[in-house]
């Protein structure tokens, strides 16, 4: 299980030993190799190698579970990231943010590749269990549509 905090951490918690990883940051420190901000948004990888994480320094970062680093960084978001989604057919992953914006980005490429427009208001979960990308803005008003296929 993992958690993300004010304090610009991730805590990889093993919940039958009691043991904790952590992922560090650094408040206000954009130059830290980690979060520079609260930690609003996780993804972890099908293949459990590695994790994305994204908050409200509007950055994304690409980490290597196994070592805890940081491998890549992604930029775009104009506000606070409040959802991430790893694809699991493609090599994509969705993020989005308060900015009301839906972004895919491509893994291998470390690239984005387009956004899509649509919320009036704030974009704030994304659902990760199906291939129907779910973006909410608030629990009234619930947005559904087909992932985007990479072919």
């Amino acid at each position: 299980v993992y958690t993300g905090s004010k304090d610009c951490s991730i805590i990889e918690w093993d919940l039958e030993t009691g043991e904790k990883k952590i992922f560090k940051g650094e408040k206000q420190n954009r130059s830290f190799p980690g979060h520079c901000d609260a930690v609003l948004a996780i993804a972890i990888s099908d293949d459990d190698k590695y994790m994305l994480s994204a908050g409200k320094d509007r950055l994304i970062r690409l980490w290597d579970i196994h070592n805890s680093k940081p491998i890549s960084t992604f930029k775009g978001h104009r506000d606070s990231i409040t959802g991430l989604k790893f694809d699991l057919v493609t090599n994509n992953f969705y993020s989005i943010s308060s900015d009301r914006t839906l972004k895919m980005w491509n893994l291998p490429e470390r690239a984005y590749v387009d956004t899509y427009y649509g919320h009036k208001k704030e974009a704030l979960c994304i659902d990760n269990y199906s291939c129907l990308l779910y973006t909410s803005p608030s629990p009234r008003d619930l947005s559904t549509s087909r992932m985007p296929s990479s072919a």
